[in-house]
């Protein structure tokens, strides 16, 4: 009975502190993964916004590249008539618009879905511009610069306006 009971003295501490030992060394390792996880969030978070920021600036270089005056600018050749022209500044917006449908998953619906409205009220504007500029046998550029003025605002303007403020909001 003696030794048993001297096998108690020694075993029952021993235990104790090893339980000690596996409690402090549990929690340390627990802390160590969210410190380590806390780390990759914040360095995944930084990624994020940086690819979230480019996704804004190409939609926006996309938005003012789309202006109808730059397009005809930027399009037109001599020997044109509207609705080659037509054809041609949809056709640039459509294809630049498909080159950036990527950069939705980087911004909310609500921005996503200013862009989209402005690329469909861009060409519809265009659409309508070379209808009346053929019914009328006016020049394209004059009748696109009446329709533009009757706007209060260029679609394009406006969604890039609200594209700028939805930055603004991200970064503070």
């Amino acid at each position: 009975m003696e030794i048993f009971l001297e096998i108690l003295k020694i075993s029952i501490p021993l235990i104790l502190c090893l339980l000690v030992v596996y409690l402090v060394i549990d929690k340390f390792l627990k802390n160590e993964d969210k410190r380590r996880n806390y780390e990759i969030r914040k360095k995944d978070s930084s990624e994020i916004l940086r690819l979230k920021l480019q996704a804004y600036e190409r939609l926006i270089l996309f938005l003012e590249r789309s202006s109808p005056i730059a397009l005809v600018h930027r399009l037109k050749q001599k020997d044109m008539n509207p609705e080659m022209l037509r054809f041609s500044m949809v056709k640039t917006i459509q294809t630049e618009f498909e080159h950036n449908l990527v950069q939705q998953i980087y911004m909310s619906d609500e921005a996503w879905h200013f862009v989209t409205k402005a690329k469909d009220t861009l060409i519809n504007l265009i659409n309508n511009t070379a209808k009346i500029a053929v019914a009328e046998k006016k020049e394209f550029l004059p009748a696109l610069q009446e329709q533009l003025d009757e706007l209060d605002a260029e679609p394009q303007d406006i969604a890039i306006r609200y594209l700028k403020s939805e930055i603004r909001k991200t970064l503070i």
